[in-house]
């Protein structure tokens, strides 16, 4: 049996932090991958399902370095099988977004 597992409006939080109260939050890809690496198994699809490349300050300094290869580097990383566009992806322009695949 196959078994899916997604995520979706990460917003750029890979680290369990937002930096306003220097407290570790339960958020990011960080947080939570080694569980879904616990459900995995060579029967698992992982999707997520965009927003990736805005909305925490790693997302915003990646934009004003213009390098979203590191997001797109941490995605292969995690080993995310399949990755559709969300509406914020687009927030950079096509140029930015070409550079993100």
């Amino acid at each position: 049996m196959t078994k899916i597992i997604y995520t979706s409006d990460v917003h750029g939080y890979l680290f369990p932090t937002d930096y306003l109260d220097r407290n570790i939050k339960k958020k990011g890809y960080i947080s939570f991958i080694d569980q879904i690496n616990s459900y995995r198994d060579e029967n698992t699809i992982l999707l997520d399902a965009g927003d990736i490349l805005q909305g925490s300050s790693l997302a915003y300094y990646l934009e004003k370095e213009n390098n979203p290869e590191l997001m797109a580097d941490i995605l292969n990383e995690f080993k995310i099988d399949y990755y559709t566009l969300g509406n914020h992806d687009f927030n950079y322009g096509y140029a930015y977004l070409k550079k993100f695949s």
